[in-house]
């Protein structure tokens, strides 16, 4: 069995120095998993944060609406059966 290299667990992001390729080893950063708290970087951007206020008020505006169509349907079917 091949022993991998050191090197291939140092991620493109991470300054390279000499001797700290084992120390990098043994932090347990090798496992190329991220952070789970770090947040991706696509919530930072102003796209996804306009797509998010933009869905916040369709959201709104759909709950106003079958709030509406609730209170006339209730107002409705109040004047039928007093009718009846």
């Amino acid at each position: 069995m091949s022993a991998v290299p050191a090197s291939f667990f140092v991620r493109d992001h991470e300054p390279r120095m000499a001797g700290s390729d084992a120390s990098l080893l043994t932090s347990g950063r090798t496992s190329g998993h991220q952070d789970p708290m770090r947040q991706p970087q696509f919530i930072r951007s102003n796209t996804f944060r306009w797509a998010l206020a933009v869905s916040a008020v369709f959201a709104v505006f759909v709950i106003v609406l079958f709030g509406f169509i609730y209170w006339k349907i209730d107002d409705y079917l109040t004047a039928r059966s007093d009718r009846v």
